[in-house]
């Protein structure tokens, strides 16, 4: 178990780095479509972080402060702090909830299966 905590612990770090650096080198480059592109990293790393077995969401959470730091150092405090609560929003409520509700439902779906049609 401790070795699988610490397993997660370094996806998160790696997925909260990936998050926040990408997002902030978009943002130094000044690139047309920078937005688009932040909001799809930001749904990539929903996904990633939504496929940690244990404790999901505690590590969903270290993931995005993880990257806040990034965020700061690229855009300042105050726009870096509103940059982060937007990457935020998309990265947790429309990427790993989602993820993480739908990988839910269809366990809970073939357990339910699986009980009531079984052989």
């Amino acid at each position: 178990m401790y070795l699988n905590m610490n397993r997660n612990l370094v996806r998160s770090t790696a997925i909260g780095i990936f998050m926040g650096l990408s997002i902030a080198l978009i943002n130094m480059q000044n690139l047309e479509y920078g937005i688009l592109i932040a909001i799809l990293i930001c749904l990539v790393s929903g996904v990633l972080s939504a496929q940690i077995e244990e404790y999901a969401r505690l590590y969903a959470l270290f993931s995005s402060l993880v990257s806040f730091p990034f965020f700061v150092f690229a855009n300042g405090f105050n726009d870096g702090f509103t940059y982060f609560i937007g990457a935020l929003f998309v990265y947790g409520t429309l990427s790993f909830s989602i993820t993480y509700g739908l990988q839910n439902a269809f366990y809970n779906g073939k357990a339910i299966f699986r009980y009531f049609f079984k052989k």
